[in-house]
């Protein structure tokens, strides 16, 4: 079958479905039309008919199918049922009872309408109850059409005594008290096949009309089909020679209008392939001729080869050596570390002895790197490494160069500022305390990076294999668990691992994550301690002392959740806070009246960066507060750091002259000639100081002598942590005005 008949046939088939579809459509609209119209029709003629409702009130069944017999011929229905308002029935009437339908149940009918709604419904020969469709009705001859109408009166049906006069006169309005309940309910059904036939029958003048128009179409449609066959036929065999002639077949077809473009497009093509043949026909002889002068140069191409697969082996030796050992230091990385390190486990089931992992992490590093830059931060850790392998034996060989030389005995960097130490072949495990000891010597000494002395520490783990575990994941968890204790507890050496730090370590990383979520949950508060003027008692200001309070662990102190800040690097965002938060309840002060001089915030080394100038102007500016009111108190860390950047920032704030900045001294702090270095106004005696002042002893002392040495700077002394009246009288004695602590305020 050629082109134009599959057109023709697909097109017939189009017409035919799209005339039984429009049919279909209209007869379902005309079946729709139908059931609502029977339906309009049961209203009128059961609604205001008081006979009805006082049968219905009297449940007398006889006079009731007398009505239902009237009710059938008025709506052309062939059966009624009658129901109370409870849906119980009453009465039964069929037009034909030897072929009386299946009637269902009332709440078939009613489903969830209203109760003083009409509903219509659709059944099935079995008395089903679906919904109305006009392809049910058409299927099933024993479906029918129902229509429930809700019977009401005006009357009181629990009042006795009611007599047909009565609703009578209620419908004609003599006793009509302006409400209606629904007394009972009246069933029409009528047969819904038929209805369905009928709206087939009635769609049959559309069909037709349609039919025709689309019958000429097809018959425009043949003529055309012949006028395209013989075309189509041609160029049938045309395709068929081309598959087996190529573009040598030729094309003769009796056509005109498009087809003959068409053809003239066609034969065109082939003129145009056969031209590409003789093109690629001598395109073969050029590429022939290529060949052979390309095999000249193939031994040249094999010399080239082997050259770049030699290059290829170097960037092989290149990457290996970027794969597996640090760019920074030299030393194994954490990959080739694991690796070898696995096989010195295997080695030490064999000989017995133990084998030690040393955890070293440099303490501050994170702010070495923001104060003092990433490239002295690199030359420091190049630094470290040399250090850390002139502290171990060279029996203690960890990995082997890619050239067979050996490499740095035992030491690696398998993080930013994470050294690991493996001591092999130990005859007990306390034989690793002598090198770490070395390694803490080594690190403690100063070192000279671009004109500039720095003091290193670190934090030392220690575990030991079999003891604290067999694998490289649980040595490294164990030393990480000691070096971690350690750096909790301020340990000034190492530490070895015991069970006990499993624990505290997951105890304290579960406080590292809550103290990340404690800023945006809320839970950090400022408590305010005065500041007293012990010669006249008024308040100079106020300390705003930071407190977590977390739903779990409760009040945790600053000494819990300081340190793991400082090594989170959250102390920028924690000190912002507190900056914020002070001012804004500095301020929220003065809007109620309370008119407080100052208030004091104590600052840490790693918020002074070098923008920490301009954040504290912009906090005064945004709650509008004079600098003088605003106390930073700097601790002997950020008096003591070598930073030039960061004493040129404490410096400024001094410059303002608006800004009151005061300094704390501990025991190992600050030079004594540091707070004159800077200019500070205030200096405050630590609460290690002012304890037992009064009683014989070296505090007493040195509260004398930092009140002195105050005097002679010119700055104001101020106490801290005043708890009884002996201590009270005792620094009033010697001169100190203002104090603050327990003795005043519990807070």
């Amino acid at each position: 079958m050629n082109f134009a008949s599959r057109f023709y046939w697909q097109l017939a088939a189009v017409v035919l479905v799209a005339t039984v579809l429009l049919g279909l459509i209209s007869a379902n609209k005309r079946f729709e039309e139908k059931v609502d119209a029977y339906s309009r029709t049961a209203v009128a003629a059961l609604s205001a008919r008081p006979e009805l409702t006082f049968l219905l009130y009297a449940r007398d069944s006889s006079a009731l199918e007398s009505f239902q017999k009237i009710a059938l011929r008025a709506t052309g229905s062939e059966s009624s049922v009658a129901w109370d308002a409870s849906g119980e029935p009453l009465a039964k009437t069929f037009s034909k009872p030897d072929d009386s339908p299946v009637i269902p149940g009332f709440y078939a009918f009613r489903d969830d309408a209203a109760i003083a709604d009409a509903t219509v419904v659709l059944t099935d020969s079995s008395g089903g109850v679906q919904e109305i469709r006009f392809w049910s009705a058409l299927t099933d001859s024993g479906s029918s059409i129902y229509a429930t109408v809700p019977i009401f009166s005006s009357l009181d049906p629990t009042r006795p005594g009611l007599t047909q006069e009565d609703f009578r006169r209620s419908y004609a309005g003599a006793t009509h008290n302006g409400s209606r309940v629904v007394i009972g309910y009246l069933s029409l059904g009528s047969p819904a096949a038929g209805w369905a036939r009928t709206a087939v029958l009635s769609a049959w003048p559309m069909i037709t009309a349609l039919l025709i128009p689309l019958l000429g179409l097809l018959f425009i449609s043949l003529g055309l089909r012949r006028r395209l066959a013989a075309p189509m036929e041609e160029l049938h065999n045309f395709s068929q020679q081309i598959g087996s002639d190529g573009a040598s077949a030729t094309l003769n077809v009796q056509a005109g209008g498009e087809l003959r473009d068409v053809f003239d497009a066609l034969s065109q093509l082939l003129l145009r392939l056969r031209r590409r043949e003789q093109e690629v026909e001598a395109a073969q002889k050029m590429l022939t001729q290529k060949a052979d002068e390309s095999a000249s140069t193939l031994s040249l191409r094999e010399q080239e080869l082997k050259q770049a697969t030699e290059e290829i082996s170097a960037a092989k030796d290149r990457l290996h050596r970027a794969s597996y050992y640090d760019s920074l230091t030299s030393l194994p990385n954490r990959v080739l570390f694991n690796e070898q390190f696995r096989k010195l486990l295997s080695v030490r089931e064999r000989d017995g002895r133990y084998l030690a992992l040393v955890l070293v992490n440099l303490n501050n590093f994170r702010r070495i790197n923001e104060s003092l830059g990433h490239s002295i931060g690199d030359q420091i850790l190049a630094l470290v490494a040399q250090r850390l392998i002139g502290c171990v034996r060279a029996s203690d060989v960890l990995a082997t160069r890619p050239d067979g030389a050996a490499s740095e005995p035992g030491v690696a960097r398998i993080g930013g500022d994470e050294f690991t130490l493996v001591l092999n072949m130990l005859e007990k495990p306390d034989a690793a305390g002598p090198v770490a000891q070395r390694v803490m010597d080594a690190l403690a000494e100063p070192c000279s990076i671009d004109g500039q002395d720095i003091s290193l520490t670190a934090s030392i783990g220690i575990s030991i294999a079999p003891n604290d575990g067999d694998s490289v994941e649980e040595l490294l968890r164990a030393a990480a668990a000691a070096m971690h204790h350690g750096r909790i507890s301020r340990s000034s050496g190492f530490v070895y691992y015991n069970r006990d730090m499993d624990t505290s370590a997951v105890g304290q990383f579960r406080l590292e994550i809550e103290l990340r979520k404690a800023l945006e949950r809320n839970q950090l508060r400022l408590h305010y301690q005065p500041q007293v003027d012990t010669f006249d008692g008024s308040i100079v200001g106020a300390e705003a002392l930071l407190r977590w309070e977390h739903p779990e662990f409760g009040l945790v102190p600053p000494y819990q959740f300081i340190p793991v800040a400082e090594e989170l690097g959250m102390m920028r965002e924690l000190g912002d806070w507190v900056l914020m938060e002070a001012c804004r309840q500095l301020q929220a002060f003065s809007a109620r009246g309370l008119e407080l001089p100052r208030i004091a915030v104590n600052v840490s080394a790693m918020e002074v960066s070098h923008d920490f100038v301009q954040r504290v102007w912009g906090v005064l500016e945004t709650y509008g507060l004079k600098p003088s009111r605003l106390e930073l108190g700097l601790s002997e860390g950020v008096l003591d750091d070598a930073n030039p950047q960061l004493a040129s920032n404490v410096r400024a704030l001094g410059r303002y002259g608006r800004l009151s900045v005061a300094g704390q001294f501990w025991y190992g702090g600050c030079a004594p000639g540091l707070p004159g270095h800077f200019a500070l106004d205030e200096i405050k005696l630590d609460r290690r100081f002012v304890s037992q002042c009064d009683r014989p002893g070296d505090n007493g002392k040195l509260a004398k002598a930092i009140v002195a040495m105050a005097d002679s700077l010119k700055m104001r002394p101020l106490a801290e942590g005043v708890e009884t009246p002996g201590e009270y009288r005792f620094l009033s004695a010697i001169g100190v005005r203002a104090m603050q602590g327990y003795l005043f305020s519990s807070r």
